[in-house]
């Protein structure tokens, strides 16, 4: 059950929008709305929380270390528009 509580929580809280649009001629092709989440509802999110969870395991670096980490990269894929802000 804990699992189950945990798996919702992750889909529901943690947000990942890709702003990365691919165009040709007249056509464009959201990815995230049309690529990312046809293959699976809240793959980023579930995918960020698997990789934090194994960085946490492997315990060759701080939470503290982690979270900069997030903050630091999230702010240079805003910057550079493959995330939204």
């Amino acid at each position: 059950m804990g699992l189950t509580v945990i798996g919702a929580l992750v889909a529901s809280v943690v947000k990942i929008d890709v702003a990365t649009v691919f165009k040709t001629g007249e056509v464009s092709l959201p990815l995230q709305t049309e690529v990312l989440d046809k293959i699976m509802p809240s793959l980023l999110p579930a995918l960020l929380t698997v990789a934090v969870y194994k960085l946490i395991a492997s315990k060759k670096v701080s939470v503290i270390q982690i979270i900069f980490g997030i903050i630091i990269l999230s702010i240079i894929l805003s910057y550079f528009g493959i995330l939204k802000a």
